[in-house]
Order: structure tokens, then sequence, then C-alpha cells
């Protein structure tokens, strides 16, 4: 985390990173990054001063063993973790109606893996 934390000033975002969460940087040098799952924070984080990266999860693909498709909103210094429900069988069968698209890739929808 760290090489990426020199390339942001205080905060970024990433999305169709497929895991929610936010990392933090170190109070103290030396330490590791801190990553916070939505479920850690109740879905609530507020920005604290340090270095600070959400990934805002995936719309599709989630690998956090949970569905729905996630995003956050950020109001001032709070951000807000979402999820929405979606057809996801419209969607696998869609998946599945493409002959160049493994099965796996909509199976997994379903799975949040």
């Amino acid at each position: 985390m760290d090489q990426i934390g020199v390339q942001i000033n205080r905060y970024g975002f990433a999305g169709h990173t497929h895991v929610p969460g936010v990392f933090a940087s170190p109070d103290v040098a030396g330490q590791q990054w801190e990553f916070i799952t939505p479920q850690e924070c109740s879905g609530y984080y507020r920005f604290d001063g340090r270095k600070t990266i959400v990934n805002v999860g995936a719309v599709g693909q989630p690998r956090d063993g949970n569905w729905r498709a996630s995003y956050v909103l950020v109001d001032g210094w709070d951000v807000i973790f979402r999820r929405v429900e979606y057809d996801v069988d419209a969607t696998v069968q869609k998946i599945y109606a493409i002959p160049e698209l493994d099965n796996f890739l909509g199976d997994r929808l379903r799975e949040g893996q």
C-alpha cells in the first residue's frame, strides 16, 4: 500500500475492486496500512486526516460473499457503504447465453465470490 499511498495527497477512491472497504495509512511510521471492512465500521467511515483509499467494491463479480452491487456515498467527511439488489438471475442468464464466456462467471454472481 505504501507505493500506492504516495500517489495520493489525502484521499483516493478505487472502483471495480471487488472487495469494498477502507485502507487507512498508519499513525506510526513502519506500521502496516489498516484495512477496515464495511462490516467492521457498520457501513460508515469518517475521514480522520490519515491518507485513505476507499474501495467502493463492484457492481458485478463481488468477492466478499455478498452478491448485491456495492457502492459508496460521500457526504463531507463521511463515507457510507451501500448495497443494492438487482436481477442477478437475468444477468446470469445473459452470461450463459454468450458462448465465449465461461458459465462460472455467472455462477459466481450468485455466490458473491
